[in-house]
């Protein structure tokens, strides 16, 4: 084409020179007026990369575009091809700077490498330069276009070469994209996600990775098990489907009763943390982090003044529908759920009390707030109750879970001085 140049520099943090980003655009008198917005945004793209990630590996040469007739965009090492300047795809075919062309996944199977981040990457962009658009609404509707889809964000041998099912938008893009923002929320340290992309880069620099390379390295950067998590998420298929009721006892006490199917034939369960924002009017909202472990879950949460609304899930960290969220008056009692004293004193026994003879194995742990276990019974008599000896423990608050007939309930014990 009739090209000309449009250059400019950006100088990210770690590289000392400046780094030339060079534009061939079409040399028409209005193509730079109605794009230049945007491509001026590249060199800021740039240094946010190469501040969240590693410096922009390929510096000693540039960055840079080029317009073609296509559709979309292919980035290549150091210049990439598109159709038109929008920040979310310069923004991903940036990315793939680092993950793409600096790392490359090993094989099509693992496409996630390269796609499943670069797509998170207009996530992040959102989050950090909110002026270009709201980050929520991106991974909102991510969650909705991955919904529409089967199959699992690994890409089966037997469909590694097809193109369609390689690049399909849903799944290799959106939904991984969501396993990355799942990935960061069980990390749940924004520090050490960032210096687990960093060190992954830095490990596997100029080479290939698999998925599998990802979660080994990880899980020991993290010290944190993702089995279960690749297992459900990135081999698996579906996602779960929450009904959730709830109640108050007081303006004292929450109580959430979330029943789950998991939409999969293959996985009937997903587990899960699960985050509910209690919203309370003129007081302080408040940010619940439930364990979701089994398919039925009653969680007794001590909490004061009256509840207007639960918003579950307010980032979208996990990939979910929501089909039912609402406020009963009394909640369902054919369950044989638990009840027991929430305070204690300091030489008391906690008593775990049932609604009706057990019949079968019940589990009943306690464990501290680090998530340490203090407690392992396993009851399988006809017993109406348990006590359990606070004595020796010395944290403040514990956990007490109690696992029977296929439902889990879940209460937050609170050590008084008395």
């Amino acid at each position: 084409s009739d090209y000309v140049e449009y250059n400019m520099y950006a100088h990210p943090k770690g590289i000392s020179d400046s780094v030339l980003v060079q534009n061939y655009i079409y040399n028409h008198p209005r193509f730079l007026q109605n794009n230049r917005k945007v491509i001026d945004q590249t060199p800021k793209l740039i240094e946010l990369f190469s501040d969240m990630y590693i410096p922009y590996p390929f510096a000693k040469e540039k960055y840079g575009h080029c317009v073609a007739p296509m559709g979309g965009g292919m980035e290549h090492q150091t210049m990439t091809t598109l159709s038109e300047f929008s920040l979310l795809l310069v923004a991903h075919e940036l990315a793939h700077q680092w993950f793409g062309d600096l790392v490359t996944c090993a094989s099509f199977q693992d496409v996630w490498i390269n796609e499943g981040f670069a797509s998170y990457s207009e996530y992040l962009t959102l989050e950090r330069m909110p002026d270009w658009g709201d980050a929520t609404d991106w991974m909102k509707n991510a969650h909705w276009m991955s919904s529409f889809e089967t199959g699992s964000i690994f890409v089966p041998k037997e469909e590694a070469f097809s193109n369609w099912r390689i690049f399909n938008n849903g799944l290799t893009y959106k939904k991984g994209a969501a396993l990355v923002h799942y990935i960061r929320y069980m990390v749940n340290n924004d520090d050490l996600f960032f210096d687990v992309l960093r060190g992954f880069l830095l490990q596997y620099k100029y080479s290939t990775a698999t998925g599998l390379d990802f979660k080994a390295f990880l899980e020991k950067k993290t010290g944190l098990d993702f089995t279960q998590c690749f297992n459900q998420w990135y081999f698996g298929e579906g996602f779960p489907v929450f009904d959730i009721a709830w109640t108050t006892v007081s303006n004292q006490q929450l109580d959430i009763l979330i029943k789950q199917i998991g939409k999969s034939a293959s996985n009937p369960l997903f587990v899960t943390d699960l985050d509910i924002l209690v919203k309370r009017g003129s007081r302080p909202d408040t940010l619940l982090r439930l364990p979701i472990r089994s398919n039925k879950e009653l969680f007794s949460v001590k909490i004061s003044g009256e509840v207007s609304e639960l918003v579950i899930d307010p980032k979208y960290y996990v990939l979910k529908e929501v089909r039912s969220n609402q406020y009963l008056k009394d909640l369902p009692t054919e369950d044989n759920f638990v009840v027991c004293n929430s305070q204690i004193g300091s030489k008391q026994n906690l008593t775990v009390r049932f609604a009706e003879p057990i019949d079968g194995p019940c589990i009943v742990k306690l464990t501290d707030p680090l998530g340490k276990q203090v407690l392992d019974e396993r009851i399988v008599n006809k017993k109406t109750k348990t006590d359990v000896s606070m004595k020796k423990l010395l944290k403040e608050t514990y956990i007490l879970s109690v696992e029977y007939a296929g439902n889990r309930y879940v209460r937050k014990i609170e050590k008084t001085a008395n």
